[in-house]
């Protein structure tokens, strides 16, 4: 064998690692999602909320992949035996048939029978089911775009095409999480060094913090406090990071002012407020850490 030959052998073996590893992990993560979609598909029958037929996009997604696979797959059987690479099939023939193929085609009808058996949607109180998997509501925004229901999160979208009897209830169910929070904490403390001029749009209790926005004439003022005792949490590294946030999320100008973040009003104030929710419901450790600096 010449090194002409070596080269090409070794550009075949790793081609083949290439090929066969996604198809050999593939089994046991589509496994894992099934063990934890079986398991959500039971919690549903013990949860109360407005639930309908709906196909998961990841699973759809994920049929749809797995087809491209094994239609990629099939399309090199073809051109081996159109062009009939001999050399290539002596060699390498069998296990490419056995080790590629017949885990691309498993694959594949795993995957369909997941899309097919995980359906459906469920909106419970502070959750959501989709195709067996639970969402917390804590971790997205909403948006209803006709009969389209979209749930944004910090690292993926969730698209829910709603039956038409049922969107008010969807929507009812969402007002009354994200729009009606109400304030139990004593007055002594509520922050009180807004100007008579400015419009405080919103407090809102979180488990540890209090969250504080004022309008003004061009941007919002966001503070946060800690919830026992209102003690400010100004100039720590939380609220720097929360405003650098603030700007990469909106792509606006954000910047410090009176121990909070001062954001370009831009957006929608209740979106606003249910992605400082998010932020402090991901990054709750690193603010508790801040609240400590700041005492």
């Amino acid at each position: 064998m010449n090194d002409m030959e070596e080269v090409v052998s070794l550009l075949f073996d790793l081609l083949y690692i290439l090929l066969i590893l996604p198809m050999l992990i593939q089994p046991i993560v589509l496994f894992v999602s099934s063990s934890k979609r079986f398991r959500g598909m039971k919690a549903t029958m013990n949860e109360d909320g407005v639930a309908f037929d709906c196909k998961d996009p990841d699973l759809v997604k994920g049929v749809k992949q797995n087809l491209a696979f094994l239609l990629i797959t099939i399309v090199i059987f073809v051109m081996n035996s159109i062009f009939r690479w001999e050399d290539f099939l002596a060699r390498y023939g069998a296990l490419f048939y056995t080790v590629v193929l017949v885990p691309t085609v498993v694959n594949f009808l795993f995957a369909r029978e997941l899309n097919n058996r995980y359906e459906g949607f469920m909106l419970c109180e502070d959750c959501f089911y989709l195709g067996g998997m639970k969402y917390d509501l804590k971790k997205f925004i909403y948006t209803v775009d006709g009969d389209t229901l979209i749930f944004r999160g910090n690292r993926t979208n969730k698209k829910i095409k709603v039956p038409e009897d049922k969107l008010p209830e969807i929507v009812d169910i969402l007002e009354r999480y994200y729009h009606e929070d109400t304030l139990s904490l004593p007055q002594s403390v509520l922050p009180v060094d807004t100007q008579n001029d400015d419009k405080q749009v919103l407090i809102e209790v979180e488990d540890d913090f209090v969250i504080d926005i004022t309008e003004r004439e061009t941007v919002y003022v966001i503070k946060v406090t800690r919830r026992s005792d209102g003690k400010d949490m100004a100039l720590t590294m939380a609220i720097c990071e929360f405003a650098k946030y603030m700007e990469w999320w909106y792509d606006t100008k954000a910047e410090y002012a009176e121990g909070g973040a001062a954001v370009e009003k831009k957006c929608d104030i209740y979106e606003m407020r249910l992605r400082i929710r998010m932020y402090l419901y991901e990054n709750r450790k690193a603010f508790l850490a801040g609240t400590e600096e700041s005492k």
